[in-house]
């Protein structure tokens, strides 16, 4: 759900879209989600924290 339609559509509804280019399978990734999903669920964005996180979990 990435793709360039998604994105237009929803141009008047939000200022950034957090977004993969793929789906991604992987159990690898497991780590990521289980850390980081709670961050799409909370009222206001926290980008820095939510960021930092995805940067360090991508970098180790």
């Amino acid at each position: 759900m990435a793709g360039i339609e998604v994105a237009y559509e929803l141009k008047d509804k939000t200022e950034y879209i957090l977004a993969s280019s793929a789906e991604i399978v992987s159990p690898g990734f497991t780590e990521i989600y289980e850390k980081s999903l709670h961050y799409l669920f909370e009222p206001t964005a926290n980008l820095p924290d939510s960021g930092k996180l995805f940067s360090i979990i991508l970098i180790t």
